[in-house]
This record gives C-alpha cells, structure tokens and sequence, in this order.
C-alpha cells in the first residue's frame, strides 16, 4: 500500500465504484495507470486497489451506494474533477468515450497554452484531460513561484475567513 514515509505521495485521489473492476479498466486504458494492488472481498468483487500513473496514486474502492451513472451535462455543472496530463488529449479522450465516458467538454486548445477536454467516467467521476502545446504563453517556470509575490496558503487564516 502507498506508505508517504516510504516516498509515496501525501495526497492521493481516492475515487469508490460500485464496480471498481470495470473502473480499474478503464482508468489504465485513458490514462495509462498500471495496477500495483488489488484487495478482494467476498465475493471475489474489488474491494481496494492501488493505480500508478507516472509518480502519482489513484486508489479505487468499493461503494455500495448507487451512482448516477452520468456526469455533469457541461462544463459549468463541474463542482470538482481530476485534472491528469496525458501525451494526446484527442486520442484519450476518444477512448474514454469508447468505453462508455460521456464527454463534457470536447479537446480544444485553450488560451493558457493547454489542449484538453473533460469527460465523466462510467459511474460518473469527472476527468480532466490537458497536455502542454508548443504555442503556450507561458514558459516553464515563469508561473506564480513563492518569490514572485503570491501568497501561501495559510489553512489557519483560511478558517478565520470562512468564520
């Protein structure tokens, strides 16, 4: 299991499924995941896995509540999604649709130097696919850094915001 004491990473997208094999195929066919664990319950059915894209974990669980099997209709309807940089935005995207995603959002090539596209997968869970392009405005480096006068994010002032 992903241990951050042993260099894994300290945040991890943990994503339930009613049928988390079915999710587990597909996530490895649009985003190139490779599986590294899976824990099964009764029943032979996934009750844990643990997907690797690159350095980055995906934990897939069991959910035995109902989902709504479609995702949000349009891009303003997106409350939260997980935003995955894949080498051809066209290409994952086709074949998320393939395998029964619904496209939110079509591939195109944003202003901000990005192509991408959002698709729901088969259950529902909101996917943001983005690759850089040659023709970006901002040059490696060059985005908000901590010197360059943006502020940190301070959980505790956050709070007393908020209250």
């Amino acid at each position: 299991m992903y241990d951050p004491r042993l260099g894994s990473p300290s945040v991890v997208l943990y994503v339930r499924y009613r049928d988390p094999a079915t999710a587990i195929a597909w996530l490895c066919s649009v985003f190139g995941a490779r599986e590294a664990i899976r824990m099964t319950v009764p029943e032979s059915r996934v009750g844990h896995a643990e997907l690797v894209v690159d350095s980055h974990v995906i934990a897939v669980g069991l959910s035995t509540e109902p989902s709504s099997g479609t995702g949000p209709a349009d891009r303003n309807a997106v409350r939260a999604m997980t935003l995955a940089f894949v080498p051809d935005v066209d290409a994952a995207t086709k074949r998320a649709v393939e395998l029964g995603g619904f496209l939110v959002d079509p591939p195109t090539d944003m202003p901000w130097g990005l192509r991408q596209s959002i698709v729901s997968d088969t259950e529902g869970h909101v996917w943001h696919s983005a690759s850089t392009n040659a023709t970006s405005p901002y040059p490696t480096g060059e985005r908000s850094r901590p010197d360059s006068g943006s502020s940190p994010c301070h959980p505790i002032d956050l709070l007393r915001r908020a209250g």
